[in-house]
Order: structure tokens, then C-alpha cells, then sequence
């Protein structure tokens, strides 16, 4: 929100012509509704299944977020470089990676492993 916010505060009525500015918000978008739904679809499938049963799909879904998290850190510190400068972008980008810090709380080695693990003892790509 605070990059949509900024985007219209520089541009105004002319955003419509920033296609650069909105294709990182696109993009924005596309990876919260996609971290929502592979969230939601393993909290189903843990509900139906148990957590044990559905282990993989956690590992997946950790992995998964962890690496959209960093790649939206990245899209919003580029429009912050982008849209701002001097003191107010540096307090803004510190606030953008104080708030990504706050969920990069686990080593995505340990579920990679877990993850090839599961196939190759299945011999076949599964979830």
C-alpha cells in the first residue's frame, strides 16, 4: 500500500502513463495473492490431511515465501529509488527492510533438503 500510496503522490493523474511504476505494483500484487493462496491451499490441505501428511507442502509454502519476500523487498526498494529522495528515502527504506526482516526467521537450506528429500525417495516430482 505504501508503494501504490507513493506512486500516486509523485505521478498523480499521469500514472497511467508510468508503465514501468505499475508494472512493479503489478507485480506487487501478483505475489501477495500468490503467497495467500499457496498459504491458504496448505492450510487446507494440512486441515484435510494433518500436518504430518502434508510436510512437503509446508516445506514448499515456506520456501515459496521466503523467496517472494525477498524478490518484494527488492521491487520495493527499486520503486523507493525510484520515487524518493534524500532523508525521506532513507527513512522509507528502512522501514521496508525492517518489515521484511521481521519475517526472513528461517534458513531455507533445511527446507530444500527436506523438500528433495521427499523426491527423491518418491523418484518423481510430487507434493
Amino acid at each position: 500500500m505504501l508503494q501504490a500510496g507513493l506512486i500516486y503522490e509523485v505521478y498523480g493523474p499521469a500514472l497511467v502513463h508510468e508503465q514501468e511504476a505499475l508494472m512493479n505494483l503489478a507485480d506487487l500484487a501478483i505475489g501477495l495473492y500468490a503467497a495467500e493462496s499457496a498459504v491458504y491451499r496448505t492450510y487446507k490441505a494440512i486441515l484435510n490431511n494433518g500436518e504430518e501428511r502434508e510436510s512437503a507442502k509446508i516445506a514448499l509454502t515456506r520456501t515459496f515465501l521466503q523467496k517472494t519476500l525477498w524478490e518484494t523487498e527488492r521491487i520495493s526498494r527499486v520503486l523507493l529509488v525510484d520515487l524518493t529522495e534524500g532523508e525521506k528515502r532513507e527513512k522509507l527504506m528502512a522501514s521496508v527492510i525492517q518489515a521484511c526482516s521481521r519475517y526472513q526467521s528461517f534458513s531455507l537450506v533445511y527446507e530444500n533438503r527436506k523438500i528433495a528429500d521427499r523426491l527423491y525417495d518418491k523418484e518423481q516430482y510430487v507434493c
